[in-house]
C-alpha cells in the first residue's frame, strides 16, 4: 500500500471516530473550595469541592455549578467529547493536507481552456478572524 492509500485509509477512520463522538459542549469542568473562617480559628478552612462548568455564551463567561453524581459526569463526558473532537478535527485537517501535496495534478486542458482560466479572476479567500 502506497503512502496515499495510507493517507486515505488514516483519513476515513478519523471520519469514523468523529461520528461515533457523541453529545458534546464547550466549557470546562473545574473544582472549587470556598476558605471558610472559623471563630477562634486563625487559618480559614476550605469548605467543599464544589464542581463549576463555565464557558462563554455570546463574548459572555456563564457558569454553572453542578451536582455530584450524574449531572457532574455528564458535563464532564460532554466537555471532554469536546476536546476529542477538535483533537481529531486537527489530525483530519493535517492528514487531508498531506493528501493534498500527494495528490497528482489534474490533466492539463486543451490551450482553449486554459485561456479561459487565466481570464478568470480568483475569488479573494476571507480570513476569518
Amino acid at each position: 500500500m502506497g503512502k496515499l492509500e495510507e493517507l486515505e485509509k488514516k483519513r476515513e477512520s478519523l471520519k469514523m471516530e468523529i461520528i461515533k463522538i457523541g453529545n458534546m459542549r464547550r466549557g470546562s469542568v473545574s473544582q472549587q473550595f470556598v476558605p471558610v473562617q472559623h471563630k477562634g480559628e486563625k487559618m480559614p478552612i476550605l469548605k467543599g469541592p464544589y464542581y463549576v462548568y463555565t464557558a462563554k455564551q455570546k463574548g459572555k463567561s456563564i457558569g454553572k455549578h453542578l451536582k455530584v453524581g450524574p449531572e457532574l459526569e455528564k458535563y464532564r463526558r460532554e466537555v471532554n467529547n469536546y476536546h476529542r473532537f477538535q483533537q481529531l478535527i486537527r489530525e483530519l485537517v493535517s492528514v487531508n493536507e498531506k493528501i493534498c501535496e500527494l495528490s497528482p495534478l489534474p490533466r492539463e486542458n486543451d490551450k482553449s481552456e486554459i485561456e479561459e482560466l487565466k481570464k478568470k479572476p480568483l475569488s479573494k479567500s476571507r480570513k476569518k478572524s
